[in-house]
């Protein structure tokens, strides 16, 4: 895929006094050509890449194009252009770029080159992708200088080494002069600790032939702090205490079903942070109607997924209406799945598209449609003057769910409002943010119950939710 050559020497209009390490690479958007790998050092600031980039063995012309450079590391992906570090070079198909150390975290990193070109830039080729290791520098915040002299706790250790040897041997002339006399006695008094720096000392506070020894031994000075403890184990909900104010102050610990704040925008923080996996078109910052399966890909967090309820034939995008279209993003991977069914209770589905398992997304995407005819059973919701809540199961043990309600009481947090029944529950409690309201979300158990996870819906308001889990 690429060949690679690493120099030291300063390149064409650098200054002599700037050492840059250079890797030559030859990129082609067609065929795969093995090579090295190479390996650069994070938070390195001189590393070039000189790349030339081929179309099936020709070089391609990039004058009046737009290059960039597409990275994609622990720290996710990040762009590179000609306003971020890449010069066109003098030869056809050539530029170098300028790796900055933003670009990439440590651990593996791969990259390609994508070209647009056209009327309006509106063509895009990409090429071949190509891998490098990013290794973490030595150097660091907790680096210690050596010193010459002898650490604080060595030093201690060896002044209370010598007191100890004093105080024996304070003992053992006091036992020799007791010796001298008519059958002396000597015993041990008090043995104390004193501070840090202070000089060793024996006091006699006996009488007579009777000798009582008291010693005071000087304690070592603080050392330096010692390496980060292994993480510990989670504490249980004894853990998350919170007083009558915190409650009454509208506080209320998440462990405990609340937002753990007294804000919006610190509840929105905590629910997105430390409960939310499910996320909304808006939240991601994509407009309705127009977003994309590589878009809605791009914006969502790692382990994040997408659900909403298709209420129209989206032009032939969607299969069908009243439908739930999902998807769930692990690592490089994308998970997608629409279920339709019949806008009748108890009716069979008029189609299904079944589960598609997305390939590397830069590979593009693969679908494998499984064509099914289910069931759609209806959900009865408790305090509602409407209901049109549904739940339905694939082959795969697939659930998807829609509630759609008008509540005729205020429901409060914790509030049951529903269950679902064996063989439809999730393997675990799940949080499903509220289409109608936001910062307020429904929970469903293990054992199927589905309540109020954290605020309250007043008696006329609507409750709205999808979901698509596993059983």
């Amino acid at each position: 895929m690429y060949d690679i050559l690493a120099s030291g020497k300063p390149g064409k209009g650098e200054l002599m006094n700037r050492e840059t390490k250079r890797f030559s690479l030859t990129l082609d958007m067609v065929r795969t050509i093995r090579s090295h790998p190479f390996e650069v050092v994070d938070g390195d600031t001189g590393n070039m890449l000189e790349i030339r980039l081929e179309n099936d063995g020709v070089p391609v012309d990039l004058t009046g194009r737009y290059v960039c450079m597409v990275f994609r590391s622990c720290i996710g992906t990040a762009l590179q252009d000609a306003d971020s570090g890449i010069a066109l070079g003098s030869e056809t198909g050539t530029f170098t770029i300028d790796l900055l150390p933003g670009s990439y975290g440590p651990g593996n990193v791969s990259a390609d080159v994508q070209v647009y070109s056209g009327a309006d830039r509106g063509t895009l080729i990409t090429s071949t992708r190509f891998t490098f290791r990013c290794r973490n520098a030595l150097l660091n915040g907790e680096t210690m200088r050596a010193q010459a002299t002898y650490p604080p706790l060595v030093a201690a250790t060896r002044e209370a080494t010598a007191a100890t040897e004093a105080a024996r041997a304070a003992a053992e002339a006091a036992a020799a002069a007791a010796d001298a006399l008519e059958a002396p006695v000597v015993e041990i008094g008090t043995v104390t600790t004193g501070e840090a720096g202070t000089a060793a000392s024996v006091e006699n506070v006996g009488t007579g032939r009777r000798a009582v020894l008291n010693f005071s031994i000087p304690q070592g000075v603080q050392g330096p702090a010692g390496p980060q403890g292994p993480q510990g184990e989670p504490g249980g909900l004894a853990a998350h205490a919170h007083t009558a104010a915190d409650i009454t102050g509208g506080v209320l610990p998440l462990a405990r079903g609340g937002l753990g704040a007294d804000t919006e925008a610190g509840a929105r923080s905590n629910l997105r942070t430390n409960i939310q996996t499910f996320y909304t078109l808006e939240q991601l910052g994509l407009t309705r109607g127009e977003e994309t399966l590589p878009s809605i890909y791009a914006a969502l967090p790692d382990g994040g997924r997408l659900v909403f309820r298709v209420a129209a034939d989206c032009a032939g995008i969607y299969p069908t209406a009243y439908g739930v279209f999902s998807i769930e993003k692990t690592g490089t991977y994308a998970r997608l799945l629409f279920v339709s069914v019949s806008s009748t209770a108890g009716a069979a589905g008029a189609s299904w598209a079944g589960s598609m398992y997305g390939a590397e997304v830069f590979s593009g995407w693969k679908f494998l449609p499984q064509a099914r005819s289910m069931t759609r059973n209806m959900l009865s919701i408790g305090s509602t003057s409407s209901n049109a809540s549904f739940y339905w199961k694939n082959d795969a043990n697939e659930v998807g769910l829609v509630i759609q309600c008008k509540v005729n009481a205020t429901l409060s947090a914790g509030t049951q409002i529903g269950t679902l029944p064996a063989g439809y529950r999730p393997t675990a409690t799940l949080l499903l943010p509220m289409s109608y309201k936001e910062v307020r979300s429904l929970r469903i158990y293990a054992d199927g119950k589905i309540d109020i996870a954290n605020g309250s819906v007043a008696s006329g308001e609507y409750i709205g939710a999808n979901a698509v889990f596993p059983t």
